[in-house]
């Protein structure tokens, strides 16, 4: 998915080739490095200390802020187009345990506006962001492809999502999506129903059976776990 964002934008802004990629062109620098850098202040930018009641919130209940503000961006572009992020200020943040005031909300959204200019100062930028970018073009896209396979459905968010709808013909058959909500590994927000994909109920199938694990592998997992959970655990 990311290396078809970059071919789109690469038509949309061939002039920005290299500021679509998660390594820095200037100094090589991966994103995680970057945010990192832009969190904690350093090299004299300061814009992420707008967020900082926010941080001293979470620290406050023993969360982990740099990471936790990290995927509360991703959330915010997976579930609120660019132009309409002001909803995220009353939105019901589906999926997010920690609650946040509209005070909080309101230092995030500066904080992530700030994390977009670093990005695009420093020439990089992160999953969501290429997302994002090619979002501002979704009444271009054309439909290339008869239908798109989606596997790892459960990672994917409602702009992700949005974009591989505008680019596959509607027809029979045209999207086919697999996953296993079990195994999520991010914190996007995900409305198929917003994304503009429509299944039917008889057009979908839960798989109940684990064809991964043998149940003898099963009974020996189990045997070891519990042998060695603590008493009282």
């Amino acid at each position: 998915f990311f290396m078809l964002c970059q071919e789109y934008l690469h038509k949309y802004e061939p002039a920005s080739d290299r500021i679509y990629d998660d390594v820095t062109w200037k100094s090589r620098e991966h994103i995680d490095e970057v945010w990192e850098e832009f969190y904690r202040c350093e090299n004299n930018n300061h814009d992420a200390a707008v967020m900082l009641p926010v941080h001293d919130y979470l620290i406050a209940q023993r969360i982990n802020s740099q990471v936790y503000i990290r995927e509360e961006f991703d959330w915010i572009r997976s579930a609120i187009r660019p132009d309409e992020r002001e909803l995220y200020l009353t939105i019901e943040r589906e999926g997010r345990a920690v609650p946040l005031s509209k005070t909080h909300r309101e230092y995030l959204l500066s904080g992530l506006a700030a994390w977009e200019r670093k990005m695009a100062a420093v020439g990089i930028t992160d999953y969501l962001g290429l997302a994002v970018a090619l979002y501002k073009y979704a009444d271009k896209l054309d439909p290339r492809y008869r239908c798109i396979l989606i596997d790892e459905s459960q990672d994917f968010g409602t702009t992700e999502l949005s974009i591989l709808r505008r680019i596959c013909s509607e027809g029979e058959n045209d999207i086919f999506l697999c996953g296993d909500a079990a195994q999520r590994v991010s914190t996007k927000f995900q409305s198929l129903k917003e994304s503009g994909i429509f299944i039917h109920a008889n057009n979908s199938k839960k798989i109940t059976k684990n064809y991964r694990n043998s149940k003898e592998i099963l009974e020996s997992a189990y045997i070891v776990l519990s042998s060695n959970i603590p008493e009282g655990a």
